[in-house]
């Protein structure tokens, strides 16, 4: 019997990120994927003050590079991208 895919990255990540108090912040969070590692993050926030949005990119990026997230069927090399927020 096959095992069930793990829920989605957004979804794994989603509660985390939460942890950065998110106001009126929307954030593209972008990952490079090798195998079952992540090899790269690139977070974008659009809608908060320049110094606010700085505060909530760092912390996003600092919670996704600490996490441990299952991946659903991985492969050598993808990209992977999802937006939490407003």
């Amino acid at each position: 019997m096959a095992r069930p895919d793990p829920p989605s990255l957004r979804d794994q990540l989603e509660p985390a990120i939460e942890a950065c108090t998110l106001g009126t912040e929307s954030v593209t969070v972008a990952l490079e994927l090798t195998g079952i590692e992540i090899a790269d993050v690139h977070v974008t926030v659009s809608g908060p003050p320049p110094a606010e949005g700085r505060r909530v990119e760092q912390c996003v990026r600092e919670v996704v590079w600490a996490a441990s997230p299952l991946i659903a069927r991985p492969r050598e090399h993808q990209l992977v991208s999802f937006v939490v927020g407003n």
